[in-house]
């Protein structure tokens, strides 16, 4: 037991595609079981339309004192998405998503220096902001706020090099070109790795993923993507401000956000607290093991030279935490260890200021192939969230949470 009271909150996900399929009832049910164990501080509510749906929520949330937020995708699940808003990678060629879900999801992401989406982004802003001012909400939870991840495949991260960001970088001073240049000259220097010659030991992968700030070039590539990501937030933030409704942040862990173009020093301003993705066990997006898959497939794919045993030790050295010695190894574990909670909350902390509202989001749903039911990372993760964060989200859909999976939060909460 951690002598602490943390906020506790849960996700509950209307799928786009199909969004009457999730009914009234089951959703009454689902927040009445959860109350009856333990108190839900803050509801986050999304994506699909389905206003009876989103009624009953404010309804209970009225009830139980309950904070509701809206859940809405920035970057991605775009109706209607146009070519124009495509990332473009360092080869100059548009990224395309790899990656479909039963439930709609595809993962395809606009690039937010695009003009044409830009427009449409502060339509979409003011639109959202209007619906949610007087209606219940306390505020809106911002999901998709980030370039891709290498669950795309890794190649898909080094971007963007669109129209809109070269002219963007240019009037800051950063010659994108350049930085496009450089990364494919680093990219030709991993591929020419010797099998004899410990990856750890390659200037090219340090730059890449540790050390970028003695690469001037690369470090203002990264700044700008960093930027451009806040930027949006920083939008978003004016807007629905005037409407008196917070903001909370969905954000891959610090030791991977900054792959994706998120860094909490940069986002933190502009946010009421932000939700680490801490999902040690899912198998998709995200999902910490399965983006440590794509880097470790991604590095053997430009180098067939490298093995996954020194690629894994080269990560271990660079995110500070134990990894296995392959990915086979992660997949029987059913995932990584509990233990990078504790190291990355403390490294959010490091990266925001005092006091500023840490929630850490903890998969409880139960999809196979997907994440897959483990008791004991579970109850360990809850007392790593209670002792070293100020919240804890259960994600990310209760409707694809068991209810033993609710117990056994519960009883780690007690």
């Amino acid at each position: 037991m951690v002598d602490k009271k943390c906020v506790t909150g849960i996700q509950i996900f209307i799928p786009p595609t199909k969004p009457d399929s999730v009914k009234k009832t089951p959703l009454t049910r689902i927040i009445d079981y959860i109350e009856h164990k333990f108190h839900i501080d803050i509801i986050i509510i999304g994506w699909g339309d389905n206003p009876l749906l989103y009624e009953e929520c404010l309804r209970k949330a009225r009830i139980h004192n309950t904070q509701v937020y809206f859940w809405y995708p920035v970057l991605s699940e775009i109706p209607n998405f146009q070519s124009s808003f495509q990332v473009v990678g360092y080869n100059k060629s548009k990224v395309i998503s790899e990656w479909l879900t039963d439930t709609g999801e595809h993962f395809l992401f606009a690039c937010p220096n695009s003009r044409k989406f830009e427009s449409l982004l502060k339509k979409n802003f003011e639109s959202l902001s209007k619906k949610l001012r007087n209606s219940g909400y306390n505020g809106v939870f911002l999901d998709r706020i980030r370039y891709y991840s290498p669950a795309s495949g890794l190649l898909s991260t080094f971007c963007c090099f669109c129209q809109g960001c070269l002219r963007k970088a240019e009037h800051m001073g950063i010659d994108l070109n350049k930085a496009r240049v450089q990364l494919g000259q680093l990219i030709k220097e991993i591929s020419k790795i010797k099998a004899s010659q410990v990856p750890k030991q390659s200037k090219a992968l340090n730059t890449l993923f540790s050390s970028f700030k003695e690469n001037q070039i690369i470090n203002d590539y990264l700044h700008f993507k960093f930027n451009s990501i806040k930027e949006v937030i920083e939008r978003a933030r004016e807007m629905f401000c005037k409407n008196e409704l917070k903001i909370g942040l969905d954000c891959f862990t610090p030791s991977f956000a900054s792959i994706t173009g998120q860094n909490y020093s940069y986002l933190f301003k502009y946010a009421d607290w932000i939700k680490p993705m801490f999902y040690i066990k899912t198998f998709a997006p995200a999902g910490i093991p399965y983006e440590i898959k794509s880097i470790v497939e991604g590095l053997i794919e430009i180098n067939r030279d490298l093995r996954e045993e020194s690629v894994l030790s080269f990560l271990q050295d660079h995110f500070h935490y134990g990894l296995p010695c392959s990915v086979n190894e992660i997949y029987q574990k059913g995932g990584v260890s509990e233990e990078i909670i504790a190291k990355d909350v403390l490294l959010a902390k490091k990266q925001t200021e005092a006091g500023f509202p840490i929630y850490g989001g903890v998969e409880t749903i139960s999809v196979r192939g997907i994440c897959e039911p483990d008791p004991s990372k579970l109850k360990q993760s809850i007392w790593y969230l209670q002792k070293y964060a100020d919240g804890i989200v259960l994600c990310w859909d209760m409707f694809s949470t068991p209810e033993e999976n609710i117990d056994l939060v519960a009883e780690a909460l007690k």
